[in-house]
């Protein structure tokens, strides 16, 4: 964000804020505000001192220093999407990365998730009540801003969630069930490969699409995808299209999609809707799941299970019929890769890595209730 500048071809060093070199735009500072204002901003990344239960945000009132708020109160006001950064401890904290985890080497002091804050400088309430989506994010952990309160969704890889998160709160959250572990590329030097991840290696999102030959159903994973050009568009048409025809010469199939965490740039909904339209030369019938159901539909298609249950009686239904005797290792360690390990969930990574390494036994009641964790 630069506040009286945009388009900087070369910043100055210099004890003013934001002067540059061959700039290819400029704006005053009483327009910039005018785009925060006005909502120009699609997302914001701010900063924190202290955050409370209520989800309130304390940035200007930090000991016995009373600090300006800068822009951060006209940016936090009309972002729909609000991510508060800052260290989830303060005053001496050190920590490492290494192998996929975060390694806490000394806690700090301070603690920065506090009963009540010392001044509002961004209020959870009027946040919910503005339907903002508002999330705080750490080094060891994410919470979002839920009608319920402060929720727990992700715990960074190596983290003990009671001593190194939880003990060091002023106040209780909410914890998601079931808990997400955060990607552990974030905690490694190499490089995390966004883009191949997202679309593959190319381009290619051929990973992202299958089917049930026998009821001629197609199933389109978009979740937590992000389309930002009309690239990405025509790069998932391809998909689709080459997969339809490919596998379905002269017949038109049914299409589920999941759209959990998909994000489309605005600029492209008519494009994305164009590309919708064509579809329906290929398609019967078009339905939208949540990823749960999503998950249960096309793993109970693939088992013999129903759709004829609630959605936790399938999940029992599903996870009963993984785990009958006759079920073979690698249709369980298949059903793992698809579904636990993709959605991040710390059960799953560990029942993995024991079926993988060999394990002949594993406790059957606490794989079932990951498993009805996960679908239901």
């Amino acid at each position: 964000m630069l506040r009286s500048l945009v388009g900087s071809e070369m910043c100055i060093r210099d004890s003013n804020f934001g002067p540059a070199r061959n700039y290819s735009s400029l704006l005053t500072m009483d327009h910039q505000f005018d785009f925060y204002n006005g909502g120009g901003l699609d997302v914001a990344f701010l900063g924190m001192a202290e955050v409370d239960v209520n989800g309130n945000v304390n940035v200007t009132r930090c000991g016995n220093k009373l600090t300006g708020p800068g822009g951060f109160i006209d940016i936090s006001q009309s972002t729909h999407r609000v991510n508060i950064m800052g260290s989830f401890m303060t005053g001496g904290l050190e920590v490492k990365i290494a192998d996929g985890k975060l390694d806490i080497v000394k806690e700090g002091r301070i603690r920065k998730f506090v009963k009540k804050v010392r001044e509002i400088s961004f209020n959870g309430a009027t946040a919910q009540s503005k339907k903002q989506v508002v999330n705080y994010i750490t080094e060891r952990c994410v919470f979002n801003l839920s009608k319920k309160g402060v929720e727990l969704v992700e715990v960074a890889p190596g983290v003990d969630v009671k001593k190194d998160i939880l003990d060091l709160m002023d106040f209780a959250p909410i914890v998601r069930e079931p808990l997400l572990t955060m990607d552990p590329s974030i905690f490694d030097t190499a490089l995390m490969k966004l883009s191949s991840r997202n679309f593959g290696e190319g381009g290619d999102l051929s990973h992202r699409i299958t089917s049930d030959m026998v009821t001629r159903t197609v199933y389109l994973d978009l979740s937590k995808m992000a389309f930002n050009t009309l690239a990405d568009i025509q790069a998932l048409d391809h998909t689709i299209v080459t997969y339809i025809k490919t596998n379905f010469p002269n017949q038109k199939v049914h299409l589920i999609n999941t759209y959990d965490g998909f994000d489309l740039h605005p600029e492209l909904v008519q494009e994305y809707q164009a590309m919708q339209e064509r579809h329906l030369a290929f398609t019967e019938s078009v339905r939208r799941f949540s990823s749960s159901v999503f998950r249960r539909h096309k793993v109970g298609q693939a088992i013999g299970v129903t759709d004829n249950h609630s959605g936790s009686a399938q999940a029992d239904a599903i996870a009963d019929r993984l785990l009958t005797e006759d079920t073979p290792k690698d249709v369980l360690l298949q059903f793992i890769l698809d579904n636990g390990i993709a959605c991040s969930t710390v059960g799953f990574e560990n029942l993995f890595n024991r079926i993988a390494k060999g394990a002949d036994t594993i406790n059957k009641a606490g794989v079932k209730k990951i498993i009805t964790r996960l679908l239901a």
